[in-house]
């Protein structure tokens, strides 16, 4: 990009030319300026454009056409008219933009821009235009599809830009859980089943059943073995688990202590397996020998002394109670009397006792006993006769006689039942009556021939029946010649209805009561809603309108039904209104106090930027409405708002809003402050000293680069 000439040496190049008559001249040097005092050549002025002293316009002015030149061309005292110099000016795109002011170009025929686009960059996923082609993020697949996390944990999402300038995806895994056998990566690690030893030996049964495998996936999600174990069998005695069920030779009783050979043949052993596979003793039996009389199986045939007669046969000592028995046994080669190996004595003698025993060994059996003697057990009918004998505990005698069974007491004079009373279930000697009617005659009980109690009189003789209350003729029915005696009879309706039944009353039927007075009708009262005729007019509830349609409730609640009585007398719909919620936007009555969509309502804003307005977010015709009406947006400039409402603050005005501009050896803000290029002056609180056209602090330096100061590096320092 060319530069226009400085504005100093223009101007004297114009002044020369007008003297000169267009003669070549040597402007010399420009003598800077910050007043007019300073220019002390005459006819001089500070130009504030260019902080230069120039000619001062005079009268000797020719005019002719304005050129953007920074001269009064057209003489009129005023510079550049017509020329938007100074505006606020933007070139490049993206984060190439940067933002200037309108000067003069080069020919004088325009303006340009005073400033440069930036560099541009790589592009970046960033949302960025970073290669300044007016496209953002391009050659970043963003919105294709994408996946995150491994194993179980992979999630679906697509793809966005990532906070480093690449891409990263927007799917969230899942959170890894416990690994289980499934051929799925539970864990999300990248393996799936570790750690259940899949495809190793493994063994399924035990014993004869035991089979070879390898290790596979249940469906519970744990680890198995996939061999079939075998069938098992009955278990034999050969060292091998043939029933599978984790012992060997149960059942044999391998080791237990054995014996081979009888008598004094027998050798003891152990238990062990034999060849046919069943438990066999591994003793070997003695040899037999001669049998003597030594209470010994010498010849070891299973019987003891057999050579000597008698073996074995009853002996005993002593009479009655101590009587002693034993056997005849061989004994140091001689044939004695033995009990439990011992010699046998008489026992002795105790005191006698009725057990039929002689227990004083005196040779007489229960002789202090009067054994034999008649005797009587029962009482009644159950009365029997017997004999004296021995108790049971021997301590004394009873009766041997058994009583006879009782059976139902009769009134006989007996005791039946056998308890010691006699006809105590009848109740001789209570009033008794027989016949009806008039026929009644009266006696008291007494015992009948079968059993059973009579009254001892007979009834009169019956007449002829009447209507007077009686039984004339004793047939049980009183007045049964008079049609409808006993019926039901009433006087009045409704609630004035009062029942009886007709009877005879002084020859004549009348409908009574129970204590045979005439029956009346009840008073009439006011008709109530109860299902009753209260006022007797032979109508029911008249007044009141019984299962016509009603409802109870409102809105939401409100429920249908028809009306019925209650228990207060009066009429009542028969059904419940439902319970209201909370009040929503919906065009119903939800909290049932009937209003609709009476929702309170909620403060809300409209529009963005500086054209936010606060409202209220209303209920309208079932949905919320937001009363906010947003501003009116604003042409943007430089204040950190977003006066356009568009979302940014001072876009399209570059980076600062207020870039540093150098002129004349100064460094100038757009909006016309100054710094001088002698004087220190601060960025971001550190001094900075002004060095023709570059900035330095000892550590950074900063150029001034399409209008925007950077330092060396690239970074953006904003006026202060």
């Amino acid at each position: 990009m060319s530069h226009p000439m400085p504005y100093t040496i223009r101007r004297l190049m114009a002044a020369c030319l007008l003297a000169a008559g267009l003669a070549a001249c040597d402007p010399g040097d420009p003598k800077e300026c910050f007043s007019n005092e300073e220019c002390t050549a005459p006819g001089e002025m500070c130009d504030e454009a260019s902080n230069a002293c120039v000619p001062a316009p005079d009268a000797g002015c020719v005019p002719g056409d304005e050129l953007c030149n920074g001269q009064d061309d057209d003489c009129d005292g005023a510079t550049d008219e017509g020329f938007d110099t100074g505006a606020v000016c933007t070139v490049g795109q993206g984060i190439c933009e940067a933002s200037g002011v309108q000067v003069c170009a080069a020919d004088g025929v325009g303006v340009v821009c005073s400033v440069e686009p930036g560099p541009p960059e790589a592009e970046a996923c960033n949302r960025r235009d970073d290669d300044c082609d007016g496209a953002a993020d391009e050659g970043f697949a963003t919105g294709e599809p994408c996946t995150a996390g491994v194993g179980a944990c992979e999630t679906s999402g697509q793809t966005i830009c990532g906070p480093e300038g690449g891409t990263v995806c927007s799917a969230v895994p899942r959170q890894p859980a416990d690994e289980a056998c499934n051929a799925i990566d539970d864990d999300c690690d990248g393996t799936p089943d570790e750690g259940f030893d899949l495809g190793e030996a493994c063994t399924a049964g035990i014993g004869t059943c035991a089979a070879d495998g390898v290790t596979v996936c249940a469906d519970d999600g744990s680890a198995t073995c996939d061999a079939e174990p075998g069938q098992p069998a009955e278990e034999t005695c050969n060292g091998l688990d043939d029933d599978c069920s984790g012992v060997v030779d149960e059942g044999f009783d391998l080791g237990a202590d054995c014996t081979v050979g009888i008598g004094a043949c027998a050798v003891g052993g152990s238990t062990v397996c034999g060849d046919d596979e069943a438990a066999a003793c591994d003793a070997v039996a003695g040899e037999p020998g001669e049998e003597t009389c030594n209470g010994i199986d010498d010849d070891c045939d299973g019987t003891v002394d057999e050579a000597f007669p008698g073996q074995g046969e009853p002996c005993e000592d002593g009479v009655g109670a101590c009587l002693t028995v034993g056997a005849v046994a061989c004994v140091d080669g001689a044939r004695i009397c033995l009990l439990a190996g011992e010699p046998i004595a008489p026992g002795e003698p105790g005191v006698e006792a009725c057990n039929d025993i002689d227990d004083d060994c005196d040779g007489n059996t229960d002789e202090d006993f009067a054994l034999g003697e008649i005797c009587t057990e029962g009482v009644g009918a159950c009365a029997a006769e017997g004999l004296t004998v021995c108790a049971a505990d021997g301590d004394g005698t009873v009766c041997d006689a058994e009583p006879g069974a009782p059976a139902a007491e009769r009134c006989d004079d007996i005791d039946d039942d056998c308890d010691g009373e006699v006809d105590e279930d009848f109740p001789l000697g209570d009033d008794c009556a027989v016949g009806v009617g008039v026929c009644v005659a009266e006696s008291a009980f007494v015992c009948g021939d079968d059993g059973d109690v009579v009254c001892p009189v007979q009834p009169g003789e019956p007449g002829v029946e009447a209507c007077d209350g009686t039984d004339a003729d004793c047939d049980g029915i009183t007045d049964e010649t008079f049609a409808g005696q006993g019926d039901p009879c009433a006087e009045g309706v409704g609630a004035c209805l009062t029942e009886g039944v007709v009877a005879c009353v002084a020859g004549a039927q009348d409908c009574v009561d129970a204590e045979g007075a005439p029956v009346l009708a009840g008073q009439p009262s006011d008709e109530i809603c109860n299902d009753i005729d209260d006022d007797c007019d032979a109508s029911t509830d008249e007044d009141f309108p019984l299962g016509d349609a009603c409802e109870e409730g409102q809105g939401v609640c409100l429920a249908a039904g028809v009306w019925i009585c209650g228990g207060d007398g009066a009429a009542e719909c028969d059904t419940e209104p439902g319970v209201g919620g909370d009040e929503v936007c919906n065009g119903l009555d939800d909290d049932c106090n009937g209003e609709v969509d009476d929702v309170p309502p909620t403060p809300c804003l409209a529009g963005t930027g500086e054209c936010l307005a606060e409202g209220d977010l209303n209920c309208v015709d079932g949905e919320f409405v937001c009363d906010a009406v947003a501003d009116a947006p604003a042409p943007e400039v430089c204040n950190d708002l977003d006066d356009d409402c568009d979302g940014r603050p001072d876009e399209g005005l570059g980076h600062p809003c207020h870039p540093f501009v150098l002129r004349g050896g100064r460094v100038t803000w757009a909006a016309g402050t100054s710094l001088s290029a002698d004087r220190q002056w601060r960025l971001e609180g550190r001094g900075v000293a002004l060095d023709g056209r570059t900035l330095r602090d000892g550590a950074n330096q900063y150029r001034l680069t399409g209008g925007v100061l950077k330092t060396v590096g690239g970074l953006e320092m904003e006026g202060q």
